[in-house]
């Protein structure tokens, strides 16, 4: 499956911030992004395209 995949990069989508800005989401892309960094030595990046 795709978890049995290595992967380099996790990217969090345009829309994925878009709802954070309209629907007042709750997470810290900041901190999540460390988190992620931390326990599982990826790179995470926010947002995919500028529109």
């Amino acid at each position: 499956g795709v978890l049995d995949r290595d992967f380099d990069v996790i990217h969090l989508g345009t829309c994925v911030v878009k709802a954070k800005k309209t629907a007042q989401c709750p997470l810290d892309f900041e901190k999540l992004a460390v988190m992620v960094k931390e326990n599982f030595g990826k790179e995470v990046v926010v947002g995919t395209h500028p529109y």
